[in-house]
């Protein structure tokens, strides 16, 4: 790397005040001082504009929107276990957390969502199968013999499961999550190039059976 970089630097142009005759004694002319000035220029409009990118970027990706790699099998058959890139949005997240837009529902059922488990191991993309107020039944993957029990979706939280229900940790083993815990929504896939369907192709043994109108 750091003889790529020298042979990169070796073919940077220098400033003409450098490689200009000099007159006796070593004091540069007034013409070099000039291209000194416009070197300098040059350079701090280069540099000022990278900085004004990189801030926006770094603006961008903390408040509007960001790109995600897919990992793990939990998402399949709609997203790749690896390779897969989302466009992730966090400003409706912040907007519904302000007071003007209190008392509106956050999230909408099916959306792909990314969050953090309740464990506290990194971020997971899951879907929300149930709002608050939604009374699901719920198949326990751990058990060995299915059986159903009913589950109310508490104020403040979702139920959330992975499309890819044999390969999933989800709320079927961890319970409902907070949506404080919800750090952005999954807009489209980038690769591959998708919209992203909000009807799972699976409820993995999830049925909603009473919606009780709970925000």
């Amino acid at each position: 790397m750091w003889r790529q970089l020298t042979r990169y630097l070796r073919r940077v142009p220098r400033p003409a005040w450098l490689v200009s005759p000099r007159k006796q004694g070593g004091v540069p002319s007034n013409s070099e001082i000039s291209l000194l000035l416009q070197d300098a220029s040059s350079v701090f409009y280069v540099v000022s504009r990278w900085a004004v990118a990189v801030s926006l970027c770094s603006l961008c990706q903390a408040y509007l929107v960001w790109i995600e790699q897919t990992r793990g099998r939990s998402m399949e058959p709609t997203l790749p276990a690896a390779g897969g890139l989302l466009v992730v949005e966090k400003l409706r997240r912040r907007l519904y957390d302000s007071s003007l837009f209190s008392g509106h529902p956050q999230f909408e059922r099916g959306s792909i969502v990314l969050l953090i488990p309740p464990d506290g191991d990194g971020v997971v993309c899951k879907r929300i199968i149930g709002l608050p107020g939604d009374v699901l039944e719920v198949a326990r993957p751990e058990q060995r013999f299915v059986a159903y029990e009913p589950v109310l979706v508490p104020p403040g939280h979702v139920w959330v499961q992975g499309d890819n229900g044999e390969a999933s940790l989800d709320s079927r083993t961890y319970g409902c999550v907070s949506q404080g815990s919800i750090i952005g929504t999954a807009m489209f896939s980038l690769w591959p190039l998708k919209f992203l369907p909000l009807a799972p192709p699976s409820m993995n043994g999830t049925r909603i059976i009473a919606t009780l109108g709970s925000s």
